[in-house]
């Protein structure tokens, strides 16, 4: 598959700047491709990549791409972890880009944008269709954000496993699939993969690359659904039958401390240390645990935020 040139000069740009995560570079390389209609991503800029916003503005614009950009925002980066503190640091400014293939898929997502706050769940049917997700993947994140579905459907480890097994399945995606089996997501998943091996293939190396890294995490909040969202007191599942935790690499890897997701049925209390072989590959990591060790005496984050001054 060819694309203009404008486009293949802003895919070259995105295989190879900084401020993209994975999942960004995927959903620029495909929509520059012409495959999505739209898509939503976050660039960070820091010392190290400062002329990457101007650059990326004017790639969008050369490429005939429509976009909007939120105003900039700051992020927060772990500086270092000693003891029981670990110490997060401004890392710098993101900015957010709705980008659109065109006006008739701006004005749609403008069109979700006013129904958010009239109809949250036909709202979801509208954001859906705007992203360009399957039909039968839309139905499926509309119900699994109804609690009572939830509820009706899912234990606590089942729903988390499912949600993992489905995005791990098809990794070329950028949405939740309805299910493994789904012959959209089988075709799409091939036909992204093919497409990175012909316009991105700097990228596709980068993504499928699997490495294994011997550290020591330490385990910190974990995660859950409340019955109401805004209070987050009572879980829809009082009783566990498995945990999702955030493991904290105790020491960076790569130049920064990495948060990861691990789903188990085993209890973990908050601080414990356990040595870990992550393996990373796509926009994944997974975490096997090859020694439990003796917990920290105590697990807080602190933020040291510079004071502006007149």
């Amino acid at each position: 598959m060819m694309i203009k040139r404008q486009r293949q000069l802003l895919v070259d740009f995105v295989q190879s700047a900084k401020g993209f995560e994975h999942i960004g570079k995927l959903k620029l390389i495909l929509i520059a491709a012409g495959v999505k209609p739209a898509t939503y991503v976050a660039l960070k800029i820091n010392k190290e990549n400062l002329g990457e916003l101007t650059h990326f503005r004017t790639h969008l614009k050369k490429s005939g791409l429509l976009f909007a950009e939120s105003t900039p925002k700051s992020y927060e980066v772990i500086k270092k972890i000693k003891d029981g503190v670990v110490e997060w640091e401004l890392g710098g400014t993101w900015y957010g880009f709705d980008i659109f293939q065109n006006k008739r898929s701006q004005d749609l997502f403008k069109e979700y944008q006013q129904t958010v706050r009239q109809n949250h769940e036909k709202a979801d049917e509208m954001g859906g269709k705007a992203y360009g997700y399957p039909d039968c993947c839309i139905k499926q994140y509309v119900k699994e954000h109804n609690l009572r579905f939830l509820k009706k459907n899912y234990t606590y480890y089942k729903y988390y496993f499912s949600i993992r097994e489905r995005e791990r399945s098809f990794p070329f995606l950028t949405h939740t699939p309805c299910s493994k089996a789904c012959k959209s997501c089988k075709q799409w998943n091939k036909h992204h993969q093919v497409l990175l091996k012909k316009i991105a293939p700097k990228f596709l190396k980068e993504y499928t690359k699997k490495r294994k890294i011997k550290t020591e995490c330490i385990v910190d909040n974990e995660s859950d659904v409340y019955e109401n969202k805004l209070q987050e007191t009572k879980s829809l599942w009082p009783k566990k039958d498995g945990y999702e935790f955030s493991f904290i690499t105790r020491k960076a890897i790569e130049g920064q401390h990495y948060l990861i997701a691990y789903l188990t049925k085993k209890k973990f209390e908050r601080g414990a240390v356990v040595d870990s072989i992550l393996t990373l590959q796509y926009r994944f990591a997974d975490v096997k645990i090859s020694k439990a060790k003796k917990s920290l005496p105590f697990l807080e984050h602190r933020r040291y935020l510079p004071l502006l001054k007149k």
